[in-house]
């Protein structure tokens, strides 16, 4: 029930704490064996995980940026990173 995607140009990222990483795995094994995706599960659980993958996920998006060329308004950012991106500043 994925949004039609082009398998060639999509790259799905997914991130988990600890006690979510059975679930995520059953997710992944759902997936279209041709969509390149890469999953992130934090060491740390609770809070401490949360904030890593947020951190983790920011230079992600940094990185692919860089690599493309682009730089996206903040309105182009989720809400999630949009707060983040509020509270960095």
């Amino acid at each position: 029930e994925l949004m039609a995607v082009q398998l060639d140009e999509t790259w799905m990222v997914h991130f988990a704490l600890p006690p979510d990483a059975p679930y995520l795995a059953r997710f992944c094994a759902e997936l279209p064996p041709k969509l390149a995706h890469l999953s992130i599960t934090s060491p740390l659980d609770g809070t401490d995980g949360a904030v890593e993958l947020m951190y983790l996920s920011g230079r992600l998006a940094a990185a692919a940026m860089a690599r493309f060329e682009t730089q996206p308004s903040v309105k182009d950012l989720p809400g999630w990173l949009r707060a983040l991106y509020r509270l960095a500043r």
